[in-house]
């Protein structure tokens, strides 16, 4: 049933009017403390919301004996590094994602890329990716967690929050336990999107990319490719003194 909407005062203010909508409606804010933003989330007619933290969390905590298989259309660094201190070290997880591009996992701090390479490295962890594009761009686009016990999903959690830290804390998003007569749909999506090969060591590879050897490292392996890369930095660092000393000799 529709709620009531008291009379409006005309001296209330537009900020104030649309932080009483937002409630209603029950929006997750984010309020400014010190130095982070701190996440308070709003009662809604039929329950709270609950951040999806918070319900992947605690559908993880119900399955310790489970294999898992988490979807989403796209992930981030923060995301996995998350993701890496929920899991038990000895649950075999499956990660399908839509969206891997090398954009997404940009930015990230290196405890995050060293967290989420450790756990992408893990013998019982294993990413695929289904992204197309002919004949026409397509991407696995669904973000569920699932419970499997001998190839069979058992329980999932369905609804919109992808594995990045917007999705997990500060998105409104929603997450909800599946009911058992759909877990047959959802185990023909987990097939579909798991029947191409791994791609773990792609996306070990855009999380904690290789640094770049020194051009004196590539040349101490000997041979003609490291000659062709040293002498042109010679070449060049060698002008650029020249440059310097005949500027410093003209004053």
């Amino acid at each position: 049933m529709a709620q009531e909407w008291g009379p409006e005062s005309p001296t209330t203010g537009i900020a104030t009017r649309t932080l009483l909508i937002a409630l209603r409606c029950g929006f997750t804010f984010s309020f400014w403390q010190g130095r982070h933003w701190t996440l308070v989330s709003t009662t809604v007619p039929n329950g709270k919301l609950t951040q999806p933290a918070e319900k992947i969390r605690a559908f993880i905590s119900d399955h310790r004996d489970a294999d898992l298989v988490f979807c989403t259309g796209n992930t981030s660094v923060r995301g996995l590094a998350w993701l890496s201190g929920q899991v038990d070290s000895s649950q075999r997880v499956t990660i399908v994602i839509g969206d891997m591009l090398g954009q997404n996992f940009s930015k990230a701090s290196e405890g995050d890329r060293g967290a989420a390479a450790s756990f992408l490295r893990r013998p019982n962890v294993k990413v695929h990716n289904w992204y197309r594009k002919k004949p026409e761009k397509k991407i696995a686009h669904g973000k569920a967690v699932v419970a499997l016990r001998e190839g069979k999903a058992i329980a999932g959690l369905v609804g919109s929050a992808n594995l990045t830290h917007t999705g997990l804390y500060t998105n409104l998003e929603m997450m909800v336990r599946s009911d058992p007569s759909e877990l047959p749909e959802i185990e023909a999506y987990i097939s579909e999107a798991t029947r191409h090969p791994p791609a773990t060591e792609k996306l070990i590879g855009l999380v904690a990319p290789t640094e770049k050897e020194p051009v004196e490292a590539v040349a101490s392996k000997g041979g003609c490719l490291p000659a062709l890369v040293l002498i042109p930095s010679h070449v060049a660092r060698n002008l650029w003194n020249g440059t310097r000393l005949a500027v410093w000799l003209g004053r």
